[in-house]
């Protein structure tokens, strides 16, 4: 398990919410710590799993996917936790709607 998150790990967190390709030496200079904290932190919250990956942040119309789709699934009660999962693990997934409908 993972080591408890303290006030600099989410600092640090945050600040690569907003820019992720940062730099280690701009990462620790926002934050006033030292590089070699900012590096091992970094590392850290990698290896632990905290930090799952980077990403880039497309835009779907310029990349074009301009187009959009409305499902409809028949999805048992007790199954609509994993369908929203597995939903949210496709990219360019980006909305999830449910709504309470009896079957006929």
């Amino acid at each position: 398990m993972p080591e408890p998150l303290d006030t600099v790990d989410r600092a640090i967190l945050d600040t690569l919410t907003h820019d992720a390709r940062m730099s280690v030496r701009q990462l620790a200079e926002s934050l006033h710590i030292s590089r070699a904290s900012a590096y091992s932190r970094l590392k850290r919250l990698q290896s632990s799993g905290v930090i799952r990956s980077f990403r880039a942040d497309i835009d779907p119309v310029a990349y074009g996917f301009a187009t959009s789709a409305y499902i409809t699934l028949n999805v048992e009660q007790t199954g609509w936790r994993e369908v929203r999962q597995r939903l949210r693990a496709i990219p360019g997934w980006s909305t999830w709607r449910s709504s309470a409908a009896s079957s006929m």
